[in-house]
């Protein structure tokens, strides 16, 4: 996770979280406040093994599959870690 500005989009803070294969995710400050809010009930629902979603906007978390994968997207579902 880093924090950063960036030009190409007017100098927004922004927060990104990537992973070793992956582009980074930048999130505005509602995205991010939205996953902070969630990330709770998220990690209770993989413990459980429950299905979770959260939506808000283009900005999404889940559980996919059998295997309670945890999954950030931003925009389409190719944008993800």
């Amino acid at each position: 996770m880093s924090v950063g500005y960036y030009p190409n989009r007017d100098y927004q803070p922004l927060v990104e979280f990537g992973g070793a294969k992956k582009l980074p995710l930048p999130l505005n400050v509602q995205q991010l406040q939205t996953m902070a809010e969630n990330i709770a009930a998220l990690c209770d629902a993989l413990c459980t093994n429950e299905y979770y979603m959260k939506k808000d906007g283009d900005f999404r978390m889940n559980l996919t599959g059998s295997y309670s994968v945890a999954r950030v997207y931003l925009g389409k579902p190719e944008a993800r870690f």
